[in-house]
Order: C-alpha cells, then sequence, then structure tokens
C-alpha cells in the first residue's frame, strides 16, 4: 500500500510538472524608455532633462533648435525642429521611417551641414551622446514655440544597440 502511494505521489508530480512546465517567457521587447526633449537640453543616459534652474546642464547630451541657417529642408510653412548634439560637428543621422529595434549600430557617418533634415514624426534617428549613443523615434511636436518633441529612445554606452 506504502508503495502504491510512492508512485502515485511521483506520478503526480510528474503530471504537474507537465502541466505546469518550465517558466519562459517568449515576451522579447524592449521597454524603450520616453521623453520630452527640448531648447533647454536632454542628457539621455540618466534619463533626464534640464530647466533655466538646472544645477549641471553640461551633462546635456544635446538640445532641440527650431533654426538651422544651412539647411535647405527646412518647410517653411510649418516648425522645424533640429537635434543638436553638444559634439561639433554635429553627430546625428535620420534614418528614416524604420523601427528602432532594427537599428542595431551607430552609423559611421553623421548627416552633414547644409543637407541635415529636421526632425520628423515617425522618423528614427541616432546621435552621439557624451557617454554613448542614443537611437530615438520621434513621437509628437509641439503645440507651441517651446520646442519640445516627444521621443522613445534607447541610449547605449557604446556605437552597438543591443536591446
Amino acid at each position: 500500500m506504502k508503495l502504491n502511494y510512492l508512485y502515485f505521489t511521483k506520478a503526480l508530480l510528474v503530471v504537474a510538472f507537465l502541466l505546469v512546465g518550465c517558466s519562459n517567457s517568449d515576451d522579447d521587447t524592449v521597454a524603450y524608455n520616453t521623453a520630452t526633449v527640448d531648447h533647454w537640453g536632454f542628457d539621455f543616459s540618466e534619463g533626464i532633462g534640464f530647466n533655466v534652474n538646472s544645477t549641471n546642464p553640461q551633462n546635456s547630451d544635446g538640445e532641440t533648435i527650431s533654426w538651422h541657417p544651412k539647411s535647405s529642408t527646412k518647410n517653411q510653412n510649418t516648425i522645424s525642429i533640429w537635434w543638436r548634439t553638444k559634439n561639433s560637428p554635429n553627430e546625428t543621422k535620420d534614418m528614416g521611417t524604420v523601427p528602432l529595434e532594427t537599428i542595431t549600430q551607430a552609423p559611421t557617418t553623421w548627416d552633414g551641414s547644409p543637407n541635415i533634415p529636421p526632425l520628423k514624426i515617425g522618423n528614427s534617428y541616432v546621435a552621439k551622446c557624451l557617454d554613448g549613443y542614443v537611437k530615438f523615434e520621434v513621437l509628437s511636436f509641439p503645440t507651441s514655440d517651446d520646442w519640445a518633441v516627444e521621443v522613445k529612445y534607447y541610449f547605449s554606452t557604446s556605437a552597438t544597440f543591443n536591446d
């Protein structure tokens, strides 16, 4: 009787294990960060924006600007906004309308003046930061003159994006 009980218990455990299985998530989605970047600057590695009262604006990776004196691509009928890095010359690349997850490497060349395109909703960009690289997608444009642009982004300390 005791032997039957042990077999039954073992069989029950095996069946329970098979029913529950090993927990292995098939969810490989990346939780991208969202932020509002503006003319006061933004630090992508820390995920913080700056304002007039900020104590460490030198940590900003860049800022939005609403003018580009040499651009031939500015739309004169609507507001145009560019991302300007702290690096000179500007190190930003318009990757087009591609999903962020398809961008796995920072480009080796950047958009150069006078052909630096303004930001566009739905486009993805890569930019050099002070301490790495960021890829971001423009989600929305400002409704006022504050040059604030909402982005979805992923920061990497290297030129490779492992998201």
